[in-house]
């Protein structure tokens, strides 16, 4: 009997803590000291890096990508064109953007900077009483002339809930179902917030 009161206190003490919570699990940014002397005006969004099993994870953070850029006062090129122009170089997948330079895709998309994207985490974890998911993002951006990183940003973002009664037990199971889109664009918005307004 002690045990199973002990156990109930111990999830009760969980929820507390973890029910509801989104939480950064890590943080990176780095940003050149002198980037109004670099600020580029044209940037080229690229192809995203997937880390993860999910072949849609890069979709859902392209266009949300796109428009938070644009939202700071950069211009891209049109996608169309990036992607168009990508495969007439017999570039097929995101990871082979790396057989070229910085300054060889500028002047393939006649742009001052690209913006590399990487999902990094892409998960959801359910375990009856316990469900977490998890959504992370690396972004760089990079001069085409100089191969110089202007700026950089890497977070993952976690959100959990736990059950520990019949209610809470089966709002675990609805959250485990819950949709990524709100997480992606969440964690977009964080990213592009520290990036400089052009």
């Amino acid at each position: 009997m002690r045990t199973l009161i002990n156990c109930t206190a111990l999830l009760f003490a969980l929820a507390l803590l973890a029910c509801g919570c989104a939480t950064v699990k890590t943080e990176v940014l780095d940003l050149v000291p002198d980037f109004e002397s670099w600020k580029p005006s044209t940037v080229a969004v690229l192809p995203i890096m997937n880390e993860t099993v999910d072949l849609d994870a890069p979709e859902v953070f392209r266009p949300e990508i796109e428009y938070a850029i644009q939202s700071r006062g950069y211009r891209i090129v049109n996608p169309g064109f990036v992607d168009e122009t990508l495969m007439e170089n017999e570039v097929f997948d995101a990871g082979q953007i790396y057989a070229y330079t910085p300054e060889e895709l500028g002047e393939l998309f006649g742009v001052d900077a690209l913006l590399y994207s990487t999902v990094t985490e892409w998960r959801t974890t359910y375990l009856v009483a316990y469900a977490v998911i998890e959504v992370g993002a690396r972004f760089e951006l990079v001069d085409a002339r100089t191969d110089t990183v202007l700026w950089k940003w890497e977070k993952s973002l976690a959100d959990r809930r736990v059950g520990y009664d019949r209610d809470t037990l089966a709002e675990t199971a609805v959250f485990a179902l819950t949709p990524y889109q709100p997480y992606v664009t969440e964690l977009v918005r964080m990213a592009f917030a520290t990036l400089p307004w052009h």
